[in-house]
């Protein structure tokens, strides 16, 4: 009696060792390549793993939202709302939570694209996402995982329309996925807005003096080389009051190499950097780079002076296959939530949006990238003051199904001051003087080289390069030309008028 009771601890401790090394080793793997690689063991070893405690639907959720909501009130006129509105994300969790699920349900009606400008001047509730998604992307960040037999190959936008059905209880919805429209339609449920609701929301906007309205760009300039459904700033609100923007790199990872007693500095980088991993990697100080660099066996990161962080995996990795592009989005997302503690909350106006993804399969692996938006305006990133320039992304990211490859990921903090200042923002005003500095914008060379501009908007151009520790670096608003060509995206930049 008493030897089988010795034999069944010795039992027990053995299995609890065996355990215990077993997550060891997968923390351990963990930490070395940003990725498990066995699913089913995966969250037993995120429990042990502290900086991994993330809700992934919650990371999906974030990432997924659309950079604005225009709301059409039918008779050429429109508004803009950004996620810090109420209404916006009213509309959105309408959309998500009561028609997502229900979209590889239905059979729809397909339309050419060309129906898309008689959808948006009805009375409708336009959802402009950040980027072009692909079905299985899309699906999979609404927290849907059955994705076969959908007829949409992507989605860019979509348009709620309440009253395009005569039927009370039917709601319509649009799908653009940029070549095609797609027209469903369903029962409103129980808990869903209803048509009473949106018709509420439409007539209080209207009521609304102070909302800002916009136009068609298509209304005005019928024949002009643009998008046609970029919208413009009212004639009668053109004159917009903009703070400027101040950019500042975060205290946290501030440093400067010539300061020798920099230990406790190079401490507290590593703490923000590489979190529980710290005691892995060697710090070493990179003067030709003006950096600090910290090193391990299997990858490295780098943190510059301007606020760069890099990361690279050294390893040689499987060229066969990238595997689940939705597994390599998952590894990206969760990385930069990881190392969101490089930036010190210290407002909700910032975000980052996912702008572009893009397959590999030369090298087998996805990129993503990302831009930060602040409030309604874009934040364009480039090196220097050329005007005409390429835009170089906030985070770009190469990742596999198994791990993160490479990341570089200019950090920044923004914040803003109330001034005086008060813009002129009328679309005629702001093309005449595009064109004067850039004569690839003028409608004449536009027309000769069949070329299009596809996106115009207000934003921020914030230099990488410049920064200032103390008081940060201050940006006014500009426009922003976005023009496509074979060779890919042209950015045009132009000051704007100050009214006196």
């Amino acid at each position: 009696m008493i030897q089988n009771t010795k034999d069944k601890v010795k039992s027990t401790i053995i299995v609890l060792l065996i355990f215990i090394s077993v997550v060891q080793i997968g923390i351990l793997w963990n930490s070395k390549t940003h990725g498990l690689p066995f699913n089913f063991i995966a969250d037993i070893f995120l429990f042990f793993n502290p900086t991994n405690r993330i809700d992934l639907n919650e990371v999906k959720a974030k990432y997924s939202a659309p950079e604005s909501l225009i709301v059409s009130e039918g008779l050429g006129l429109y508004s803009v709302y950004n996620n810090n509105n109420e209404l916006y994300n009213r509309v959105w969790s309408d959309f998500r939570q009561n028609y997502v699920n229900r979209l590889k349900e239905s059979k729809p009606i397909e339309y050419e694209i060309e129906y898309w400008d008689e959808i948006i001047e009805q009375r409708v509730f336009i959802i402009e996402l950040s980027t072009f998604i692909d079905s299985e992307i899309f699906m999979w960040l609404m927290g849907e995982e059955q994705i076969d037999d959908l007829d949409f190959s992507g989605v860019e936008r979509i348009v709620i329309s309440p009253w395009e059905d005569d039927v009370n209880n039917i709601m319509t919805i649009y799908i653009n996925e940029n070549e095609k429209l797609y027209r469903y339609k369903f029962n409103i449920m129980q808990g869903s807005l209803s048509k009473k609701d949106y018709t509420d929301i439409i007539e209080n906007i209207a009521k609304k003096k102070t909302t800002d309205k916009y136009n068609l760009l298509k209304d005005y300039f019928p024949r002009i080389n643009f998008r046609k459904d970029i919208l413009l700033t009212n004639r009668y609100n053109s004159n917009k009051r903009i703070n400027d923007l101040y950019a500042f790199i975060p205290k946290r990872i501030q440093f400067d190499l010539k300061d020798r007693k920099d230990s406790e500095i190079v401490e507290g980088i590593m703490e923000f950097v590489l979190m529980d991993q710290k005691d892995s990697f060697f710090p070493e100080t990179d003067s030709v780079n003006n950096a600090y660099l910290f090193t391990e066996e299997d990858s490295f990161y780098r943190i510059y002076q301007n606020g760069l962080f890099e990361y690279k995996y050294l390893k040689s990795v499987d060229t066969k296959d990238a595997g689940s592009i939705t597994d390599a989005l998952s590894n990206a997302l969760i990385f930069i939530e990881n190392h969101s503690n490089l930036m010190e909350e210290t407002n909700n106006k910032t975000r980052l949006l996912l702008k572009s993804i893009k397959h590999d399969s030369t090298k087998k692996r996805y990129h993503f990238c990302f831009d930060y938006a602040y409030g309604e305006y874009q934040i364009f990133m480039r090196y220097n003051q050329v005007v005409t320039s390429t835009r170089v992304h906030a985070v770009e990211i190469v990742a596999d199904s198994q791990r993160i490859l490479e990341c570089k990921w200019y950090v920044r903090e923004f914040n803003d001051k109330p001034n005086n200042n008060v813009y002129n923002t009328f679309f005629t005003d702001i093309y005449d003087k595009a064109r004067e500095i850039h004569s690839d914008l003028d409608l004449k060379n536009l027309i000769k080289e069949n070329k299009f501009v596809s996106e115009y908007d207000f934003g921020y151009v914030v230099n990488y390069n410049e920064f200032d520790f103390v008081s940060g670096m201050q940006y006014q608003p500009k426009a922003i030309f976005t023009q496509i060509s074979q060779d890919g995206p042209r950015y045009y930049i132009s000051d704007l008028n100050k009214i006196e």
